[in-house]
């Protein structure tokens, strides 16, 4: 599914692909199941969603091309991380 309103070149989505397929292999390895990745409704989009025993949980992933990174916390801005836990409180946010 292509992310609405996120412009990329093709660097920047190859290294985003690959992030995520990364990270997908990471939390299937640790016994997470997927029930669906770029996930998206009227709330916004998260681009794996997990299944951790009775939890639904949604991970935003972030790639950098760089190892230099201050803080992988401070990459998501505020109002994305806003829209992520609207997207969470979402009484429809149940991928089929």
């Amino acid at each position: 599914m292509p992310r609405a309103g996120v412009a990329k070149d093709g660097v920047a989505d190859v290294v985003s692909d690959q992030g995520e397929r990364l990270a997908a292999r990471y939390l299937v390895r640790s016994g997470t199941q997927i029930p669906d990745r770029t996930w998206g409704c009227v709330q916004g989009e998260s681009d794996i969603v997990v299944m951790d025993d009775a939890c639904l949980v949604s991970v935003e992933v972030r790639t950098w091309r760089s190892r230099e990174v201050d803080s992988p916390s401070g990459a998501v801005a505020a109002l994305k991380a806003a829209r992520l836990r609207r997207l969470g409180c979402w009484r429809g946010a149940v991928p089929a």
